[in-house]
């Protein structure tokens, strides 16, 4: 359900309990793929980024697994992909942190940042 209050939105959780489907919820939510796009709102997980898992919470962190095309991304696109999944997936109850990988593999903080 999501509701406007001003300029701000806002998404309630149909999941608030399970972080795992909570997240999967939100990183939908922020993938548009409801076509939500307009010139004031737009998506942070950009077209073609597959989100191919969410991890169980194991002591408070959550990792997100994206697909291959997450690699394609330019250095301003990722930030502003990374920082859009850690706040609003902080927000969730018992999430703490926020780990990313690519098809498994790991990324560090310094990955793709020269």
């Amino acid at each position: 359900m999501q509701k406007k209050m001003g300029l701000k939105r806002f998404h309630i959780l149909q999941n608030p309990n399970d972080s795992v489907k909570a997240s999967y919820e939100v990183l939908y939510k922020l993938s548009d793929t409801e076509g939500n796009n307009t010139s004031e709102y737009k998506a942070s997980i950009f077209d073609g980024i597959a989100v191919n898992d969410v991890s169980p919470l194991e002591n408070g962190k959550e990792t997100i697994d994206f697909g291959a095309a997450y690699s394609q991304l330019s250095h301003v696109k990722e930030v502003l992909l990374r920082t859009s999944v850690v706040k609003s997936l902080l927000q969730i109850k018992g999430v703490e942190g926020i780990t990313f990988s690519v098809n498994g593999s790991s990324l560090l903080d310094t990955d793709k940042f020269r």
